[in-house]
């Protein structure tokens, strides 16, 4: 009885150890993914180049 009992328990350790990895894993998965956005974000539109700035400032 104190055998299978051990048994039991060492499965669900070796469960619980399994989840907490995955859970890890996704955890990397979603800050990658979130830095990935953050770094592309152009909050202030698109940044236009110095020779698109000359020419608005010569149509002026």
């Amino acid at each position: 009885m104190c055998i299978v009992f051990l048994l039991i328990l060492e499965y669900y350790r070796e469960k619980e150890k399994k989840e907490l990895k995955s859970m890890s894993k996704k955890k990397k998965e979603e800050e990658r993914a979130w830095k990935a956005r953050k770094e592309n974000q152009k909050p202030h539109g698109k940044v236009k180049a110095f020779a698109e700035l000359v020419e608005g400032t010569e149509k002026t």
